[in-house]
């Protein structure tokens, strides 16, 4: 079944206390320089003593998320065959699918499942089986935030493959050294996967995590109402940035619907961003037709227009009855944007030139650079404050230090999905939900704006840890509104 899961024991030094052994590992943790070394170091303080990573990380937050999350976790992937000795999860593949049932049936605790498939890990593309690490990273989060106990999680990697010739060259890697399922076979076995999980732990949370394009947004919507389960990529991305938005806007005292909205990319994080938006303005009475018409959506051939022949029925609402654009400067000319927001993979996309364009559009005009790891952000937070003046409202996927200019200290802001899944979690794990809809991300995106810290657009990390169980009554609360718990 490709089971690497260690045995659980708490470990035990005569005359230490529980400070002081904490106290001890951070010594250990600071004399350890390159973030993936420090990765493995926490990676196996997990597998020795999960209660003792805790209180770690509760206790160095800010040291350890950058660590076993964005942006160590894109290296620790692309490496995880070479590093990993052990480690949480398992690798579902055709050889080991008939044994599925039986390693299910081990584990009727489970309460949340994190799985992906490998194909499109951060922006990093097709890592296989490495994408192992970003499934065991987000279970860990849900323990950290939701307070979900780690052994009540479960990491899967769907190894079905990989098209990536360097890791079916490479001797070490751990997975099937073939080319990706496609078609029907893969249809065949995602949906072979999904009904043995429903069969055997009915009501688990399933996250869908890092697939690609046309397979997430298809399978989200194939089992949504067949399985209780929700897209991170596309639903947690699209809950975090409105959050951001919500703040945003009353920062610079205006509704999103006098805001004009540009995309950069048009894949299925942009996507879903976008139609949570839609959802929003809907609530507040602005009609779809009207809503659509301040969203664009752009990708490599420029602002998606009317004319483009197979446009793809989710893109069809957004399109716009422009010519075709070049360049992005192009693009802010024809659309006139005062929000910018990148999901596009395009390092530095977001130049000096886009951003004074975007602060003469906007007195303050709304930068998002989403894209991760730190390597393929739009711009950075140092670049979004000097091109505009310090005029920039910012938030980005990857977390930047605080900037320094004209003698004043900004704070930008990570746009990060762990404001979302941990809360969504633990309202799963107490409620027998039948589905998961977008009215409960934007649910939590307006409670996420609500209780901002100061100087960002987000409440700050450890503040989140105990609002995540309010944030979870809310939902719960919502859902049950909603009709959705059994």
């Amino acid at each position: 079944m490709g089971l690497n899961r260690s045995i659980f024991q708490p470990t035990g030094y005569q005359n230490q206390t529980r400070d002081q052994e904490l106290q001890r590992r951070y010594l250990q943790f600071s004399r350890i320089q390159d973030p993936l070394d420090k990765f493995i170091y926490l990676n196996g303080m997990i597998e020795e003593d999960t209660h003792l990573f805790t209180d770690f990380a509760k206790a160095h937050i800010h040291e350890v998320l950058p660590i076993v999350y964005t942006p160590t976790i894109g290296a620790a992937c692309q490496n995880f065959s070479v590093i990993m000795n052990r480690f949480r999860g398992i690798f579902v593949s055709e050889d080991t699918i008939d044994s599925l049932e039986e390693t299910l049936k081990k584990m009727p605790q489970v309460e949340v499942i994190v799985v992906t498939d490998g194909e499109r890990i951060l922006g990093l593309g097709d890592l296989g089986v490495g994408g192992m690490g970003i499934s065991m990273g987000k279970t860990l989060l849900y323990s950290l935030f939701g307070g979900i106990d780690i052994k009540k999680t479960l990491p899967i990697v769907l190894d079905i493959g990989t098209n990536n010739p360097d890791y079916l060259a490479h001797p070490h890697y751990m997975g099937v050294k073939k080319n990706r399922l496609q078609g029907a076979q893969y249809e065949a076995f995602v949906d072979r996967f999904v009904k043995t999980v429903k069969k055997n732990l009915p009501h688990v949370l399933l996250q869908w995590e890092d697939f690609a394009k046309d397979n997430a947004r298809h399978l989200l919507k194939k089992y949504q109402n067949t399985i209780v389960s929700f897209n991170d990529d596309i639903q947690g991305t699209a809950g975090v940035t409105m959050a951001c938005l919500l703040s945003a806007v009353k920062e610079k005292g205006s509704k999103l619907q006098e805001e004009r909205i540009l995309f950069i990319g048009a894949g299925s994080a942009n996507l879903g961003i976008a139609e949570l938006i839609v959802d929003y303005l809907e609530e507040n009475g602005v009609k779809k037709t009207h809503a659509v018409e301040h969203i664009a959506l752009a990708d490599s051939k420029g602002i998606v227009s009317k004319s483009r022949e197979n446009l793809s029925a989710d893109l069809m609402p957004f399109a716009k009855d422009v010519s075709p654009t070049k360049d992005l400067m192009e693009m802010l000319e024809v659309f006139q944007p005062t929000i910018l927001i990148g999901a596009s993979m395009q390092p530095g996309i977001f130049n000096k030139q886009v951003i004074e364009e975007m602060t003469k559009l906007a007195k303050r005009p709304i930068i998002m650079a989403l894209s991760n790891p730190t390597s393929k952000a739009e711009c950075t937070f140092q670049q979004a404050i000097e091109f505009s003046d310090g005029q920039a409202l910012f938030a980005s996927g990857s977390p930047f230090a605080p900037v320094q200019y004209k003698g004043k200290t900004f704070h930008g802001t990570q746009a990060n999905n762990l404001y979302i899944f941990p809360a969504m979690g633990l309202m799963a794990s107490r409620t027998r939900l039948k589905m998961i809809p977008s009215k409960l991300f934007l649910e939590l995106a307006k409670a996420l704006s609500e209780n901002r810290g100061p100087h960002h657009l987000l409440p700050p990390f450890e503040a989140l840890i105990p609002l995540v169980p309010k944030l979870a009554d809310l939902l719960a609360s919502k859902a049950k509104q909603l009709g959705l718990v059994d």
